[in-house]
């Protein structure tokens, strides 16, 4: 038998054992024994790993091609599984596998990819459809955040956002509503990168709260904003929220709701002496949450290289910091 010939033959019979696999996997899913299959899709993962790693080691040319095929074995493996449980309605298997497919990209450094990114919006939404039952527990729930939680820490270690990228980042704050967490979601909705959706949550959330303080849920969201230097999404929620309420008839207009405009607006000019005097003259306004100085502190110190003498612990605190090395706050 030639060299070809006999490296054809290998090929057939590798295809068939894989096709095997293939099959034996699908059919744990169809038996009902999901913790069998679970366990089963997970020892296959680790069988395509541990030869992508055998590969890698062997340092050839043709071992990089075949490791990075095997790779690609092993995650195709944990997505199928996964989304094979979920559609099962085994939101806790469903999560089990989705982590094996998480520790499989972060621990190798995989690329945060559109490829990559769809898969993950695929397992966002059969974990959804499989938890739309009234049986769904909390624990089940709070799986599916914890999964697209690590998805976007994943993004953010491998890929060019360093808070996650703003497609997992709204998974996760989708997540969240989908939960009812909506202060929860609102921290997720800062970085997504979806200003209309992030304002109708806020509007949904002021809702729950004391008519006169629903200036001050955009009020810290527009800083937050602004303190990541995302200028447009921070115009573009204000607006938004603005233009909701007005559509149900209440006129926001407000000292909180003026000077959130106003600020938008100086961060865009060279107005380090407009910024201080809207400190000053809505400072009651901005005291009506602890955190609002810090962000305005930063914002001061990003756009007009304004830096607050800090006093008491706080200097101290800063002083110790800087003795490691760390940058000043």
């Amino acid at each position: 038998m030639s060299t070809a010939a006999a490296r054809r033959r290998r090929q057939r019979n590798k295809g068939a054992a894989e096709e095997a696999t293939r099959a034996k996997l699908a059919s744990s899913l169809d038996s009902g024994d999901y913790y069998g299959a679970l366990q089963m899709y997970r020892t296959v993962v680790s069988r395509w790993l541990k030869r992508a790693e055998a590969e890698v080691e062997s340092g050839s040319v043709s071992g990089s091609a075949s490791a990075s095929s095997h790779f690609g074995k092993a995650e195709k493996t944990a997505h199928e599984g996964a989304m094979g449980l979920l559609k099962k309605g085994q939101a806790s298997c469903g999560a089990d596998l989705s982590t094996v497919l998480f520790k499989l990209w972060n621990e190798h450094r995989a690329q945060v990819d559109d490829r990559r990114k769809e898969l993950v919006k695929e397992l966002n939404s059969a974990f959804i459809e499989c938890l739309q039952g009234s049986d769904a527990t909390a624990e089940d729930k709070n799986s599916y955040y914890r999964v697209m939680r690590s998805f976007a820490e994943w993004s953010a270690k491998c890929g060019a956002y360093a808070s996650g990228d703003p497609a997992l980042q709204l998974l996760c704050a989708r997540s969240k509503v989908f939960m009812g967490d909506l202060p929860s979601a609102a921290e997720h909705y800062v970085h997504a990168h979806e200003p209309k959706e992030f304002a109708s949550v806020l509007v949904k959330w002021s809702k729950m709260g004391y008519k006169s303080e629903r200036s001050a849920f955009l009020a810290r969201a527009v800083l937050q904003l602004l303190c990541q230097e995302n200028i447009k999404d921070a115009s573009a929620l204000r607006s938004e929220f603005v233009s909701i309420w007005k559509h149900e008839g209440v006129a926001l207009d407000d000292p909180l709701m003026n000077v959130t405009g106003y600020l938008i607006e100086t961060v865009q000019r060279d107005a380090a002496p407009l910024f201080k005097l809207l400190r000053d003259k809505y400072a009651p306004c901005l005291a009506s949450d602890p955190s609002f100085a810090g962000y305005l502190d930063r914002i001061g110190r990003m756009y007009f290289n304004i830096r607050v003498q800090k006093t008491g612990m706080a200097a101290m605190m800063e002083n110790m910091m800087s003795m490691f090395g760390a940058p000043p706050q």
